[in-house]
């Protein structure tokens, strides 16, 4: 898990990348563990992409600076990075997807770099 904008970036560098700023207080982003990341088929094309999760339960100064550097007020959020590590702010999900739409987000992201 990743806590500082820097850390994603030089992470994200040279692969499929997706950020996903997360909290245990959060809903729907435990939604989103449980029934779009979990399904066998997002995990399996998961596996070919870089994932990056940002806990941001303690809601800290370090969390807040994180989120206010992407531009979020909160989780969830799933932010996808071209192979330049650069954020592509247009591809952002920001609610709960179901597993079949992610899955058509992330290959539709894989297929126009």
């Amino acid at each position: 898990r990743s806590s500082s904008r820097q850390v994603v970036h030089q992470s994200a560098v040279k692969s499929s990348s997706t950020g996903c700023p997360r909290a245990d207080w959060c809903t729907t982003c435990r939604e989103l563990e449980r029934d779009t990341f979990a399904d066998a088929t997002v995990a399996s094309e998961l596996s070919t992409w870089r994932v990056l999760r940002a806990d941001v339960t303690a809601a800290g100064e370090a969390d807040r600076q994180l989120l206010a550097s992407f531009g979020l007020f909160g989780p969830p959020a799933v932010l996808m990075f071209g192979a330049d590590g650069q954020e592509r702010k247009a591809e952002r999900i920001l609610n709960f997807v179901p597993p079949e739409a992610f899955l058509n987000h992330l290959k539709s992201v894989k297929a126009n770099p």
